[in-house]
């Protein structure tokens, strides 16, 4: 948070949020209930999903079973993440190739030392029902009226081609959702989320477009210590005044 402020104050940053997201994500399978071969394509059914909303159940479907957590990273287990970060697909005999060390060691630092703490849960495919360039992908912030409100969305939509992940913010009513949404639909999905406003189910919503190509994310090159000296020398001289 103290650097976010030196930033502000910079003036390289404009304004920020900050959400603590609880430690279960949701994620969806794109399901084929509304797939429609004869377009091909998928079929957006606004009206059938503000009555799926209606009438869900109250009550959470959906359980994240805590997972046991061991005690620290160690230096091979950074290796490992960096490894698979460059290449999920890696397998242990190319990791050991690369660091030469045996396979079976590595195995067991990424089942028992990364896996097994949480640090890392899997793997899997993103489908997205849309191409890309033909739509947006959303990052859609929604603050619930309570949680019964919360859940009967959360079961009612989160097996449609619409949302692919879910997040809950800890201690409120609130719920990221991320959403790859036809261009073509854009009208349609105020008008969903209007209804749903209207209903008394959310009392308010925030969308924000992401840039695909900022998905993946790729750490930019050092600066030279001749660029960066002056940039370090102005960011203490805020630190010492705040």
């Amino acid at each position: 948070m103290r650097l976010l402020e030196s930033l502000k104050k910079l003036g390289l940053v404009e304004e920020y949020t900050k959400d603590v997201i609880s430690d279960s994500a949701l994620t969806t399978v794109i399901s084929s209930n509304h797939y429609d071969p004869r377009i091909p394509g998928y079929v957006y059914k606004w009206d059938e999903w503000v009555s799926r909303v209606i009438e869900a159940p109250e009550d959470p479907r959906i359980v994240v079973e805590p997972k046991e957590v061991e005690e620290v990273l160690d230096p091979l287990d950074f290796v490992v993440l960096r490894m698979l970060f460059e290449d999920p697909m890696m397998d242990y005999v190319e990791m050991g190739r690369r660091t030469g060390l045996n396979y079976q060691t590595l195995r067991y630092h990424y089942l028992k030392h990364i896996k097994g703490r949480g640090s890392l849960v899997g793997w899997a495919s993103m489908i997205f029902a849309v191409p890309v360039e033909e739509a947006y992908y959303l990052s859609v912030t929604i603050d619930f009226t309570g949680e019964e409100e919360a859940n009967k969305f959360i079961n009612a939509m989160y097996d449609t081609p619409l949302v692919i992940k879910v997040f809950k913010v800890k201690r409120e009513e609130r719920f990221i959702t991320h959403m790859l949404l036809p261009k073509s639909e854009g009208v349609k999905f105020m008008w969903f989320m209007e209804q749903l406003n209207k209903m008394g189910f959310i009392t308010r919503y925030d969308t924000s477009i992401l840039i695909p190509e900022t998905i993946e994310f790729k750490r930019p090159p050092l600066r030279p210590p001749h660029e960066l000296k002056p940039i370090l020398e102005k960011l203490g001289s805020v630190e010492e005044q705040a």
